[in-house]
């Protein structure tokens, strides 16, 4: 995952390293939250390798990667039931003062 996210739910606690980046923008959604970032490969394949991970240790998760038409930005959703949007809530870095454009 970029840089800030920490992954706390496996006892992980890994970070990523390498490059600035600031925290993506998120939205809240009823049921967790969804997480804007760049549109290019490099992060495509970050968010892959993110979504590979996280699944096998927050099975009570559900994820969704979308990503817009021309290069757009890249959606990740991150959803589940009662209580996830307060424990996502606790994982995630602060969101970025301006969405990504």
């Amino acid at each position: 995952m970029p840089a800030g996210w920490r992954s706390r739910s496996c006892g992980r606690g890994r970070r990523r390293s390498g490059g600035k980046s600031s925290p993506p923008w998120r939205r809240r959604a009823a049921d967790g939250y969804a997480l804007r970032f760049p549109g290019e490969a490099r992060w495509l394949a970050t968010l892959a390798e993110f979504i590979r991970f996280e699944r096998a240790c927050c099975p009570f998760l559900r994820f969704e990667l979308h990503a817009e038409q021309q290069d757009g930005p890249l959606w990740l959703r991150l959803r589940g039931p009662v209580g996830v949007k307060e424990f996502l809530a606790a994982l995630l870095p602060p969101p970025a003062a301006t969405p990504l454009r």
